[in-house]
């Protein structure tokens, strides 16, 4: 016999909608450092498609005077 998961498909799609709706910057790194997620909000305050910015190391989005204290983590 089967298991119900309509409330478990229902509660992602909630909390899907509110991270890709939310008015802060989310975003998921992997753990080479390039962005694997990136919120609409993000998108739309820096002014990239997602195309240009998906799987990009995020270090390639930082000032480069802060760059140095960055690079260490990946």
């Amino acid at each position: 016999m089967g298991q119900d998961v309509t409330s478990e498909i229902q509660a992602q799609h909630k909390y899907k909608n509110i991270i890709e709706n939310s008015n802060e910057f989310i975003f998921e790194i992997d753990n080479r450092g390039n962005f694997v997620f990136v919120n609409n909000y993000a998108l739309e305050c820096l002014g990239y498609q997602i195309d240009e910015i998906l799987y990009r190391k995020y270090i390639d989005f930082i000032q480069l005077k802060h760059k140095s204290k960055l690079e260490i983590f990946f």
